[in-house]
């Protein structure tokens, strides 16, 4: 099992700069001819598939808990879809969620829930602030993913330019460069 990881600690706004960034560093890292190929859409198009973010979603239909490795204390499973990561992301506006949870394929656990009768409250407690939280992130990324098709675009378009710039140099050239 994983080591517990904190939920909604990364500021999404931080983790956006990066993923603009790394997004731009790939167009930048195409090859030359790519940006002559009629396909380069269907490639910048690869790019912000690549650096998309795919938010979590919580499955509170097939949760599960186990009372026998601990006794007094149930240890709680909550499937999700979407990345792992984007439970460490945290928006601009949340809740603070008290839990680390270990994450493994696709399945949060969570420990330290008491065995008694307020352990279905707790769990629903704590899935809710969780779903909020997810909600927010998708909402906020929503707002910010056209950023990334901007950027990419951008890029390519300078790219673009000054590969043009540099034809139009070499041809005056009496000498042939290879680029």
């Amino acid at each position: 099992m994983a080591m517990p990881v904190p939920l909604f600690q990364q500021p999404l706004h931080n983790y956006w700069k990066m993923v603009l960034g790394a997004a731009a560093a790939d167009v930048e890292m195409l090859p030359r001819a790519a940006f002559s190929d009629p396909a380069l859409a269907g490639q910048l198009e690869r790019i912000a598939a690549q650096h998309s973010i795919d938010i979590a979603e919580l499955k509170p239909e097939a949760i599960n808990a186990d009372a026998r490795k601990q006794p007094g204390w149930l240890v709680v499973t909550i499937p999700f879809t979407g990345s792992a990561q984007s439970l460490q992301l945290c928006p601009s506006r949340s809740t603070i969620v008290q839990h680390a949870v270990d994450i493994d394929r696709g399945v949060m656990t969570l420990q330290g829930i008491r065995d008694d009768d307020r352990a279905d409250a707790a769990v629903k407690g704590f899935v809710d602030v969780v779903s909020q939280n997810l909600n927010l992130l998708r909402v906020e990324y929503q707002q910010l993913r056209p950023q990334l098709i901007q950027k990419i675009q951008e890029v390519a378009e300078r790219r673009k330019a000054k590969i043009a710039a540099e034809d139009a140099r070499d041809k005056g050239r009496s000498f042939r460069v290879s680029r």
